[in-house]
């Protein structure tokens, strides 16, 4: 496998960092995300909600939002939150080895998302019904730090043709990007699922 020397490297993280600086100006020369929806008739009633969202302290977030690039991290925070008040490590080892599985325990341990007690484990902020939100977050502060993307997520607008959430609706390179979120397997996404998401598309597009 090859590797990057140390020009190669330092060259390639000037060039990221030169697209990611060549976004923000081009994010600023065009109008905000709320201006474009705003102009094909959405005008956002809610958006971002916190009730459900399963998120440490300000000084864990990064530290979280790199753990949650883990796909088996979470899977174990939606076991997690199946068994919130009050699961055993077995319950949780389903994903990854025990040695994996300890670790993230200890991590979500050390950030305060859960306490550990003589019957095993439970959830700190309870009652969160669905890791769903905590993933939109995540995907919307992938496309913040990784693109420069304007976001918002949970958005719910005041109009009558298609009801529902749309979960990342991002501004990028001055184009609307709509993202739907789901954390449960293809395979458990319904047709009706789909066509929601399709007629959602369709009425951005209008």
């Amino acid at each position: 496998m090859a590797t990057l020397d140390d020009d190669d490297a330092e060259e390639l993280e000037f060039l990221r960092e030169e697209v990611k600086r060549l976004r923000q100006v081009l994010n600023r020369l065009t109008p905000s995300l709320e201006t474009i929806l705003k102009r094909r008739g959405f005008r956002v009633y809610k958006k971002e909600p916190t009730d459900d969202l399963l998120l440490p302290g300000e000084p864990f977030r990064g530290s979280f939002f790199d753990m949650l690039h883990k796909y088996s991290f979470r899977l174990l925070l939606r076991d997690v939150i199946k068994h919130q008040d009050r699961f055993t490590f077995e319950e949780v080892t389903r994903y990854s080895t025990s040695r994996v599985t300890r670790s993230y325990l200890n991590y979500l341990n050390d950030i305060r998302l859960i306490k550990e007690g003589a019957a095993g484990y439970i959830l700190s902020h309870r009652p969160i019904t669905s890791f769903g939100p905590t993933l939109e977050w995540y995907i919307a502060e992938l496309l913040k730090r990784e693109f420069g993307a304007e976001v918002l997520w949970g958005v719910k607008f005041k109009r009558p043709k298609v009801g529902g959430d749309f979960d990342v609706l991002a501004k990028m390179d001055g184009s609307l990007l709509y993202v739907e979120v789901k954390s449960s397997p293809p395979k458990q996404v319904m047709a009706g699922e789909i066509a929601a998401f399709l007629d959602r598309v369709e009425d951005l597009a209008a």
